[in-house]
């Protein structure tokens, strides 16, 4: 196995030393030429192609390069608006009447128009002589102080091309010929609709308070390129994609700079109603400049566009188009935008940091072959794939297989030097590739290249001036990856579901033992029995997967099930040595899908996966030219995390976690089950124009900052006492009362007392810094309805380390006589149940993957604000061969998964993949 280096993970950074800080040079204020391309490769010459595909995008393309807002769509009024920004907003913006008026409608968002019309007369009613706006006024309202206004555009019946580009002259759909218009009208069929992203921006650095988050990025990339230049290219923590060597790159030559915006486009498809065929596809746009704190929430995504279904879109380009044409536009003359926190106006340049979707959309937005081509990895590294024969689908297979002699599979074993050494020189590698690609000369031809290229087409996004560069924007998702793909790969292994080809047989799979239905059936048992130990805040209820599995089992449940529950689960079912491989596949990723990752989980996260990968071949594929096919593209793509996580930063900050979220927060708030898809672009208009107001009227958002719920009590440090707790105080039992002692006696700096009676008022529940919420076993005791266990809490020892603790309850109390003690020595503590140190043999075998423990008997005392987070303690079962079901009676830790990322949690949606 091939160490990893540091050198491996942080030569990616060695040229910033070599540039200069443009931080500390002055905002611009003028507009910059477009960045020069990495090639001289001509992407919008049709001229020498002859491949209708690549010059239908290579017009895409010539459209992108000369964008300007008068052919946008945009009306005259706002496109003067947005040339010619205020430095003040409406005054009826801060009318009280109008703000009631607001927060009424705000209010009623996710309810009827009904609903308000009816809240609106009742006040009428009892405020006759006072106005009160209608619903369509409202809308108007928010139009016009917003400044956004959506571009409609028409498309296809059946949803395969947007009338856009070189679409935008026909009368029918060159895919299905159905007519554009209704009969004799020039009345479109159906139309999708585009948001503009230049207004919202210009209305976010105008506001007093968010223009002060929006210099967030700014100086955190100043911040890491001077780490990175006093420590050879190295990053102190990878936190955010302000850490990634591409963006610092761009920073410190000068190609992006302190005044730009950095944007990410994300791109998926949904249903919207989980038994209904009603699919749609929607983009956001995502906001780096902000902190993660809070680019994430619904106020501050974006919705960039919808595209009606139900069918599928044949030609993703032709819809995307206009939001990137607005896009380019506005990069070709610059923002003008006023900061309201700098007091100036400056000229911004919006700047595509990342473009992401799901594998199939990420393969259409980048132009890509896909999995199944010779070249097919997502992030055009140029690993070659092997393929069986007859067979034209290519993986990407480390080891070349023993009596193997097909064409264009016959290289030698790859190794993981060989892997660092293919993700080299990636862009000038993928223009050399493409111009070989443009060459061909017809059909025959234009295959043979594809074939040899890993490309079908340019992307599109070839068209924008200012970008982080073509392949580079196009990053890794790690929700799909190991939340979808892997799981359905190792369970379709180990349930024996997975294609089985001569002369392989099945009978020879010793991994799957889980084609057992007796004992699928009773692992699937020992999930659903530890559901009540996983605390609600952990998410949605997870299911039972032998009842669910193919009933649209969530990629959050999958990573509850197979990254949380299942090293411990699988330890008394899997043979062991693919239950130790599998454990390094959980740890690997547990490591790296963090939100902030240190140099040395870095390094090791990545050498867990490395590992993991050329352990999974040699124990399932075993150079087998029939088991080819086990080793797919999610496989190949774990290898790639830990140097994207170099090159762009964790890849939680961009993955579809955020537009997961923001589809089924919309989708909650569809009303109108007639028309979902106009109802959807609707709520996704309002979201967008309301994000811009709360911007200017941060009140009516929600609650205020320092809010707390009645009854609370803060203790400082943002840890929050919650009710319910007793109004007087009660008798404990004298094991508490000595655990309370034994603790007043570690206090020298507090006299002990012969004054406390034994007596507490015991508190049920502590919000955390974090804001999770954990409970105690008196509270959820005094519930009568079963609640999800969510007492166990981690906390912090001296010396940095944590242990794990069973909240019995939490308390005041002041040590020391009331005569020589003030207030001041009044303390929040929690008496708790102590779990036993982890199994040290299991967790090392386990690569840290499973740690199990006992809960002990005795009882201690703690000061709640060493409490850092909530976790799951769920009992280890273990299932024999005939399914039954028993205990050992310890118990496995359980982390949250993205403890740390806001709003990461999807709701109960379907997912289209």
């Amino acid at each position: 196995m091939t160490p990893v280096s540091d050198s491996t993970f942080h030569r990616d950074m060695e040229n910033i030393t070599q540039t200069t800080n443009p931080f500390n040079t002055p905002f611009s204020g003028t507009s910059r030429q477009s960045l020069h391309p990495e090639t001289e490769l001509n992407l919008s010459d049709t001229s020498n192609i002859r491949i209708p595909e690549l010059i239908k995008t290579a017009k895409f393309i010539d459209g992108l390069k000369h964008a300007n807002l008068e052919s946008s769509g945009m009306s005259f009024d706002d496109i003067s608006r947005l040339r010619t920004p205020g430095k003040d907003t409406n005054s009826e913006l801060r009318d009280p009447q109008f703000i009631m008026v607001l927060e009424s409608f705000l209010g009623c968002v996710n309810a009827s128009e009904e609903t308000y019309e009816t809240f609106r007369k009742a006040y009428l009613r009892r405020h006759p002589d006072q106005s009160f706006l209608s619903h369509d006024q409202v809308k108007r309202r928010l139009s016009s102080f917003s400044g956004v206004t959506p571009i409609y555009q028409d498309m296809c019946l059946n949803s395969c091309i947007g009338f856009t580009g070189p679409y935008s002259s026909l009368d029918a759909c060159p895919k299905c010929a159905s007519p554009r218009f209704y009969q004799d009208t020039q009345r479109p069929q159906k139309q999708f609709m585009t948001i503009p992203i230049g207004p919202i921006i210009q209305a976010l650095y105008s506001s007093p308070t968010v223009s002060q988050e929006m210099h967030y990025l700014e100086k955190r990339l100043a911040e890491n390129l001077a780490y990175a230049t006093n420590n050879g290219g190295k990053i102190r923590v990878y936190d955010d994609t302000a850490c990634g060597s591409n963006l610092l790159m761009a920073h410190a030559s000068g190609k992006f700079h302190r005044e730009d915006v950095a944007l990410q486009i994300s791109l998926d498809g949904a249903k919207l109603f989980e038994h209904k065929d009603s699919d749609c596809w929607m983009w956001v746009w995502i906001i780096h400049n902000l902190s993660p704190d809070i680019r994430y929430k619904k106020s501050f995504v974006i919705p960039g566009g919808f595209v009606p279904g139900p069918n599928h879109p044949k030609d993703i380009d032709s819809f995307l188009y206009p939001s990137l044409y607005h896009l380019s536009a506005l990069q070709r003359e610059g923002l003008q935008v006023w900061d309201a926190s700098q007091n100036w106006f400056l000229n911004s340049i919006l700047f595509l940091a990342f473009a992401t979707a799901d594998g199939p959309g990420s393969a259409t937005m980048s132009g890509l072959v896909g999995h199944s081509g010779r070249e097919g990895c997502r992030l055009k590294c140029s690993i070659p794939g092997r393929h069986r024969e007859a067979d034209p689908h290519y993986y990407p297979v480390l080891n070349k297989p023993n009596n193997y002699n097909v064409s264009n599979s016959l290289h030698d074993d790859i190794s993981l030097d060989d892997l660092r050494r293919f993700r080299e020189n990636t862009t000038s590698d993928y223009y050399r590739k493409l111009e070989l690609l443009l060459a061909s000369r017809h059909k025959s031809n234009y295959e043979e290249n594809r074939l040899a290229t890993g490309l079908v087409k340019q992307t599109i996004f070839s068209g924008l001036s200012h970008t982080l560069g073509i392949p580079k924007i196009f990053v890794m998702d790690i929700m799909h990856l190991v939340n979808l793909n892997d799981p359905d790969l190792l369970l379709g292994l180990w349930r024996q579901t997975i294609q089985c080809y001569a002369p392989d047989s099945k009978t020879s799979w010793d991994w799957g033992v889980l084609k057992n239905a007796v004992l699928w059936k009773a692992h699937g048992a020992t999930v659903e029995k530890s559901i009540p130990f996983i605390p609600s805040t952990f998410g949605r209820v997870l299911r039972n997967p032998a009842k669910k599995l193919n009933s649209g089992y969530k990629a959050w449940e999958f990573q509850l099930y197979i990254f949380g529950l299942g090293p411990t689960l699988f330890r008394h079912i899997l043979p062991r040595h693919y239950w130790l491989n599998y454990c390094k596949l959980v740890s690997g990723v547990r490591l790296l899908q963090q939100y902030s990752i240190t140099g040395e989980e870095l390094k090791k996260g990545a050498k867990l996966l490395n590992e993991f990968v050329t352990e999974f071949e040699e124990l399932y594929y075993q150079r087998l030219p029939s088991r080819l096919h086990f080793v797919r593209h999610s496989i190949h793509l774990l290898t790639h995390i830990g140097p994207e996580t170099v090159r762009a930063g964790p890849l939680a900050c961009y993955s579809q976690w955020t537009l997961e979220t923001a589809i089924g927060n919309l989708g909650n708030e569809i009303r109108n089950e007639r028309d979902p898809y106009a109802n959807l672009m609707q709520r996704g208009l309002i979201r967008a124009q309301l994000n811009v107001l709360k911007a200017f009227v941060p009140e009516i958002t929600s609650l205020p900052q320092d809010y707390l719920p009645e009854g609370s009590r803060d203790i400082g440090n943002d840890y929050i006492l919650l009710q319910p707790c007793e109004e007087s105080t009660t008798s404990i039992s004298e094991v508490d009362q000595a655990a309370i002692l034994r603790y007043w006696a570690t206090k020298m700096e507090w006299p002990c007392s012969s004054h406390w009676n034994g007596q507490i008022a015991r508190w049920a529940r502590l919000q955390l810094p974090n804001k999770q919420q954990a409970r105690s076993q008196w509270g959820e005791g005094r519930q009568i309805r079963n609640l999800r266990r969510t007492s166990c809490v981690e906390v912090t020892q001296p010396g940095g380390s944590t242990t794990i603790v069973d909240v019995v309850y939490y308390f005041h109390l002041r040590f020391g006589n009331n005569n020589d003690v003030g207030t001041d020595a009044q303390v929040t503590l929690a008496l708790v149940q102590p779990f036993s140190e982890p199994d040290a043999t299991v967790l090392s075998e386990s690569s840290h993957a499973v740690y199990i423990c006992d809960q002990l008997e005795r009882r201690e005392v703690l000061d709640v604000k060493r409490i850092v987070s909530l976790v799951s303690m769920f009992p280890e079962f273990t299932v024999a061969a005939g399914g039954a079901i028993g205990m050992t009676g310890k118990y496995s830790l359980l982390r949250h998964p993205h403890i740390g990322y806001p709003n990461i949690e999807p709701d109960d949606w379907t997912h289209v993949d």
